[in-house]
């Protein structure tokens, strides 16, 4: 059984992910383009959750964050001080800084949102760190689910003005650093302690998808190529639905991508070549002994065999049991890693592989989803 309540590990997260995103956003406040107004409320379709205006997901996610650092107990540091709560006032702090405040005559002061934003970065920061060593006391796994939840989203958020155009000169290190080999092989290793939390497929594929990411970030002209930044919040939203919300991995397989995928089944039946072999010579040795069992005429080398074969209690029944377990053994795991290769095809969301048509995109695809060190748990 897992140690912690699956519940609270998802919120540990969201914590993480939702601490990443107020950062990012906030960080986008200062240093992007301005958030559009908002008028005829009258006339104005009510937008979806993805839909809403830049302020409105900001606030959102501090809500977020708010709720899941008090539900998780680190919203209070050691002085009693609510940092979440401070987080949230010191962003609408910025705001006002940087838009100013009819009501109250506040005009926008650009020079104190710059150096708000630099004392609110670093309360950040801090405030991580807190949160990193309490958990780490009291939870390995609300720890690890933790981490996890932030180093997915500091993918993209961490920074997320890289993808302004011209992109900043720590543009290219940005990258390496977020995604790259030892990051992703950390969030990989996290990933696997919290397996047990989620549906069987979901940790290799996770693990798949952040493999196939640091392949994209270590190429200057893949993840530079049109569309990545739309293509890196389209993998955060497959992580989220997988390990937040709790999606069954199974229904993004869209109907006979096995017909689609023949090089990825052709790949997980090629791993079990040995298996396979063994099986089918199990499989003639059963005959072979049966068809000296029920024969009348035998050498003596032909009856020494079955002999010595009744002697240690082989029987055709019982060679002939233990044969079907193998093969219905065999036959599952096969099923479960051939799935896993779909599973994980399907949820990547990257953008146009340079050079590449989309057949040979999907098998790199494939290639690089297959360097993940989890595979799916035996059923």
């Amino acid at each position: 059984m897992p140690p912690d309540d699956q519940k609270d590990v998802i919120k540990a997260i969201r914590l993480g992910w939702s601490l990443s995103e107020v950062r990012g956003r906030n960080q986008r406040m200062v240093n992007g383009p301005n958030p559009p107004e908002i008028s005829d409320f009258e006339t104005r379709v009510l937008p979806l959750r993805a839909e809403r205006p830049p302020t409105e997901r900001r606030i959102e996610a501090q809500r977020v964050f708010i709720q899941m650092a008090k539900d998780l107990n680190v919203n209070n540091d050691a002085t009693g001080t609510d940092i979440p709560t401070q987080i949230d006032a010191d962003a609408k702090s910025i705001y006002v800084f940087l838009f100013g405040d009819t009501e109250k005559q506040v005009l926008p002061n650009p020079t104190a949102a710059a150096g708000a934003w630099a004392a609110l970065a670093k309360k950040i920061y801090f405030y991580d760190a807190w949160v990193e060593d309490k958990l780490a006391s009291t939870s390995e796994s609300l720890s690890s689910g933790y981490q996890l939840g932030r180093g997915l989203a500091d993918a993209y958020w961490f920074d997320a003005h890289r993808f302004t155009s011209p992109p900043p000169d720590n543009a290219e290190a940005m990258w390496t650093e977020l995604l790259g080999k030892s990051r992703c092989d950390e969030l990989g290793r996290l990933m696997g302690r919290l397996s047990s939390y989620f549906n069987q497929f979901t940790p290799p594929a996770v693990a798949g998808s952040v493999k196939t990411w640091e392949a994209v970030a270590a190429d200057g002209s893949w993840r530079n190529a049109a569309g990545a930044e739309n293509k890196l919040i389209l993998q955060l939203r497959r992580w989220y639905e997988l390990l937040v919300i709790g999606q069954d991995p199974t229904t993004l397989v869209p109907p006979f991508s096995i017909f689609r995928s023949f090089k990825a089944s052709r790949k997980v039946f090629r791993a079990f070549i040995q298996e396979i072999g063994l099986l089918l010579l199990s499989l003639i040795a059963v005959g072979f002994l049966a068809y000296l069992s029920t024969t009348h005429k035998t050498s003596a080398f032909e009856n020494s065999l079955i002999t010595i074969a009744s002697g240690v209690g082989i029987t055709i029944a019982g060679l002939q049991a233990r044969i079907k377990n193998a093969t219905q053994s065999l036959l599952s795991r096969i099923k479960d890693d051939a799935q896993t290769e779909l599973i994980a095809a399907s949820i990547v969301e990257i953008p146009p592989t340079p050079d590449l048509s989309e057949a040979k995109r999907r098998a790199k695809t494939i290639e690089l989803m297959g360097q993940r060190r989890l595979t799916t748990a035996a059923g």
